[in-house]
């Protein structure tokens, strides 16, 4: 058993190290820095363990794992250092939840499984032919993941008028994504699912509906299509693809 323990240790440590790298290695005109900042938009990313991580990450660190445990500080104490940098809101929501809501080892356990799912993304298997059933399954799951990933948006002010001549709440914005955008040429699978997760996430979320049911009925179809097409520069893909 203490075999395994410092296996698990070691596996925790040298994850948190894989992290802190990625981190580091983040512009900040990356397209990720908006996707890390989604994540600390809520609360739903600290209180569960995101389910877009891969396998690997529930076992390279366990529920049981502890932060001051040989092997796991060290390394532990950098990521946190890395992941305040790149958002400043962490520490605000680890004020508010930790120890309220859940102990601080299980906080940087369930973050740090979302920003792996972030991080260091997951292309689903494909299914075989025939597989019909299997498909939906991994799509549903697959949305599932990103709606958790990505549950609330960044806002800008948005000069639309609502019902009544009301000013329409702020409109979702996203980050383009840095260097030059896909014009032409096939899309590959994982950009493809990218786009497709991420903007249902994005249009069943409470800041889109708040947004779209502030905006006058006639107006909700074109900003619906308006918001598909920016987030596909998001990806990385030119609008006119």
């Amino acid at each position: 058993a203490g075999q395994q323990g410092s296996l698990a240790m070691s596996s925790a440590g040298t994850l948190c190290k894989e992290l802190t790298a990625r981190l580091a290695s983040i512009e900040s005109t990356s397209a990720l820095v908006a996707d890390l900042h989604l994540l600390s938009s809520s609360d739903a990313a600290f209180l569960q363990p995101s389910t877009a991580a891969s396998p690997a990450f529930a076992a390279a660190w366990p529920e049981e794992q502890q932060l001051d445990e040989e092997g796991m500080s060290e390394p532990f104490l950098a990521l946190a250092a890395a992941a305040l940098e790149a958002d400043a809101r962490v520490q605000k929501r680890c004020s508010r939840l930790v120890p309220k809501k859940l102990s601080e080892a299980t906080f940087w356990r369930n973050y740090s499984s979302a920003l792996h799912a972030v991080l260091f993304p997951q292309e689903p298997a494909v299914p075989a032919a025939g597989a019909g059933g299997d498909a939906a399954a991994a799509a549903e799951s697959a949305a599932d993941a990103a709606a958790e990933a990505m549950t609330k948006l960044r806002l800008s002010p948005s000069g639309e008028g609502g019902e009544g001549g009301a000013a329409a709440l702020p409109a979702p914005s996203f980050a383009r994504a840095a260097g030059d955008l896909q014009s032409s040429g096939a899309l590959s699978r994982e950009k493809v699912l990218r786009f497709a997760t991420g903007i249902a996430a994005v249009l069943m979320s409470d800041g889109t509906i708040d947004y779209l049911a502030s905006l006058p009925p006639e107006a909700m179809p074109a900003r619906c299509i308006a918001l598909q097409r920016e987030y596909l520069e998001h990806c990385g893909i030119e609008q006119e693809h």
